[in-house]
C-alpha cells in the first residue's frame, strides 16, 4: 500500500528519496482518550469529597489559608482532568511511520514535535496491551533505543503484528548496516 498520499505534507518532506515507507498509521482515537479517562476515576472522589468536608465546616472556608488550600488543590487536579480533552485535541496530530531506516513519531497539540529512532539503534520492542486496549484492539509499542529514553506508540491497531513489523525492519537494517 502506498502510505504517501495519507501521510502529512511535513512527514512527506522529510523522507529521503531512497526511503520506503513499511508501515504508516495514527493512533486509534477511542482507547488513546479513554485511557486517560479511566485516571479521572480515580481522581473524582479527591474532587468531590471536599465539597462534602465544605458543606460540614461552613463558615470555617472563608479562612484565607482553607481558601488558597482548596484553589492549589483543585489546580492540581485540574491538570489531570484535562488530560483526555489533551488527548483528544492531539490526536488530529499524532503520527506513527516506519521506514526502512527509522521510525518517526509525530506528536503535539500546538507546535509539532517529532520522534526520530533510526532502525540499527533500536534495541528491543515490546507491547503493553491494557484492559481498554484489550477492548478496543489496539496495544502500545515501547521502542527501547540506545542512549535515549524509551518511545511509545499508543492506541496502535494490531499491535503484535506492528511489533513483528519493526522487529523485521530493525533486523534488516542492523543486517544491511554489518555489510557495508
Amino acid at each position: 500500500m502506498s502510505w504517501i498520499g495519507y501521510l502529512p505534507q511535513d512527514l512527506r518532506d522529510m523522507l529521503d528519496k531512497d526511503e520506503r515507507i513499511y508501515w504508516a498509521e495514527k493512533p486509534k482515537r477511542a482507547p488513546l482518550v479513554f485511557k486517560s479517562l479511566a485516571a479521572m476515576v480515580i481522581i473524582l472522589p479527591f474532587m468531590i469529597i471536599p465539597i462534602f468536608i465544605l458543606q460540614i465546616a461552613g463558615s470555617v472556608f472563608f479562612n484565607p489559608i482553607v481558601i488558597i488550600f482548596f484553589l492549589f488543590w483543585y489546580g492540581i487536579l485540574s491538570i489531570f482532568a484535562i488530560a483526555p480533552l489533551y488527548n483528544f485535541l492531539m490526536w488530529r496530530n499524532i503520527w506513527y511511520v516506519l521506514t526502512n531506516k527509522r521510525v518517526i513519531i509525530r506528536t503535539g497539540l500546538i507546535g509539532i514535535d517529532y520522534d526520530i529512532l533510526e532502525l540499527e539503534n533500536i534495541q528491543q520492542v515490546n507491547v503493553n496491551v491494557g484492559l481498554i486496549d484489550k477492548i478496543y484492539g489496539t496495544g502500545t509499542i515501547v521502542l527501547q533505543s540506545i542512549g535515549v529514553k524509551p518511545v511509545a506508540l499508543w492506541a496502535v491497531k494490531e499491535p503484535y503484528k506492528i511489533q513483528k513489523t519493526i522487529r523485521q525492519a530493525v533486523e534488516e537494517a542492523k543486517n544491511s548496516h554489518r555489510f557495508q
